[in-house]
């Protein structure tokens, strides 16, 4: 049945690269389902960048693809939210110019959209360094777990009239504090999980957002989701005892999740403890040392299912392993200043 308009708007925000455009217009263009619509928003490029991507856009020769040129460049979440601004479908999925919408996505969040009570839909990407994430219900365990990602998120339109715009103060982060925050307004019982494969995301290349510190982000985003503290990364928290440590480990842009300065976050360790005791098995673990490469590789091993790790100047361990925590802690006292 065709419709006045689109039943979904996919929005793309774009700024530089406008090489990896066309890629990425063709694989929304490939979708089983083909009532949408896409919004690409050229966010503050250059005037002859914003040119040429106009000029790629006409010469697709497909009325369902909208161009916007916003003048200045606020960032991906004042893009989408531009995006959203003209939107006109019933339902908004979101595409970043890098990657690829695989074809059964838009015909999922369709589908998806048709179950009673259905606003805000979660699924999977396809990652090429780590393949599938395997996402799987209930919802709070992918939140949890930080599997989630904006190429793999679509709500009803309407979502915003009660959990607002994306935050453009965030110029990282920004899906993990808007898809929460939707998620925690439209209830979990209106929040749906599917292992449908929504992207195919590259790598290898800079990201719009690598340039900007994760630290006070995540931070922000944790006062207003406590219980989600741990979750902005790789379900680890990483207790620098340094600023040197702390820049160190942002360096390497590893997403391993909270990073926090031993004197001004930890506090009372059996406050923390009791606070761990309450959520699925994070990671915990002191890094001492300037050494980007120790903290991922913590991670690798506890991913093979290790309690305790130690490397040089630097000692983790589960929240379940209790002798082992405890001695992270001790270290952390040690090397406290």
């Amino acid at each position: 049945m065709a419709h006045d308009k689109p039943f979904i708007s996919v929005i793309m925000p774009t700024h530089g690269r406008a090489d990896m455009l066309s890629r990425a217009i063709e694989a929304v263009q490939r979708s089983t389902f083909t009532d949408w619509e896409l919004i690409i928003v050229s966010d503050g490029d250059e005037l002859d960048v914003a040119a040429h991507k106009r000029a790629t856009v006409d010469a697709f020769h497909d009325d369902r693809l909208c161009f916007v040129q916003n003048t200045c460049n606020e960032g991906c979440s004042g893009a989408r939210n531009l995006g959203l601004s003209v939107a006109d479908g019933e339902w908004v999925a979101y595409v970043d110019d890098d990657d690829e919408m695989s074809t059964d996505w838009l015909a999922e969040v369709h589908n998806v959209a048709q179950v009673p009570g259905v606003r805000v839909l979660l699924g999977d990407v396809d990652y090429e360094n780590e393949g599938i994430r395997n996402v799987l219900p209930p919802v709070i365990d992918v939140l949890k777990r930080d599997a989630i990602a904006t190429v793999a998120f679509a709500h009803r339109r309407d979502v915003i009239n009660d959990a607002g715009w994306w935050d453009p103060s965030f110029p990282r982060h920004a899906d993990d504090e808007y898809i929460n925050r939707c998620v925690r307004t439209v209830g979990l019982h209106a929040a749906y999980v599917t292992p449908v494969v929504a992207c195919f995301a590259h790598v290898g290349h800079e990201r719009v957002t690598t340039k900007y510190q994760s630290l006070p982000l995540t931070r922000r985003i944790h006062a207003v989701n406590p219980h989600l503290w741990w979750a902005t990364g790789n379900r680890g928290l990483a207790v620098c005892t340094s600023l040197d440590a702390q820049r160190a480990v942002l360096a390497g842009d590893y997403h391993v999740g909270e990073f926090a300065d031993f004197e001004t976050l930890i506090g009372d360790p059996v406050e923390v403890l009791q606070a761990l005791g309450k959520l699925a098995d994070p990671v915990v673990g002191i890094v001492s040392t300037d050494n980007v490469t120790v903290w991922p590789e913590v991670l690798r091993r506890m991913s093979t299912g290790a309690d305790l790790v130690q490397l040089p100047g630097c000692i983790a361990a589960r929240t379940n392993a209790g002798e082992a925590l405890a001695r992270v802690y001790q270290a952390a006292r040690k090397t406290g200043r």
